[in-house]
């Protein structure tokens, strides 16, 4: 489940990634995946867990081999995703959202982008959330 509404976007991108771009790049430089937690369930706190959370950072990053054994298995989509091998540098942001979650990638230069097997409402209300705050998005990868 993806977030669509423009405002949750736009408060993803405001209050978690473009505060904490500096422990991205940190992240991405060790080809691991992003984790960020935005507002998440409690009832996710068991699969955290087993991802290494220490129950306090709201970002952290996670080895590919852990991520595709934990949130690799709740769809073939994340699988893909988290196996892909890129010819370009692109960190993996995975964003836990109350219920939900949502896929995005950035590219140096480019932007920030939702993964392209996401629904075009959420695409569509990621732009806009990110014109909001000034931060590149490029739309679909």
């Amino acid at each position: 489940m993806m977030p669509n509404d423009t405002n949750e976007l736009h408060a993803i991108l405001a209050r978690s990634i473009h505060p904490n771009i500096d422990l991205l790049a940190h992240i991405f430089l060790r080809n691991e995946i992003a984790i960020i937690l935005h507002e998440t369930d409690r009832s996710r706190y068991e699969l955290l867990r087993q991802m290494g959370w220490n129950g306090k950072a709201h970002v952290f990053g996670l080895r590919r081999s852990k991520a595709a054994q934990t949130i690799g298995k709740t769809d073939y989509v994340t699988a893909a995703w988290i196996q892909r091998q890129s010819k370009v540098d692109v960190g993996r942001i995975f964003v836990l959202a109350r219920q939900g979650s949502l896929l995005v990638n950035y590219k140096p230069g480019e932007g920030y982008s939702i993964e392209s097997s996401s629904t075009r409402t959420a695409r569509a209300a990621m732009a806009d959330a990110a014109e909001r705050i000034n931060a590149p998005f490029v739309g679909m990868t």
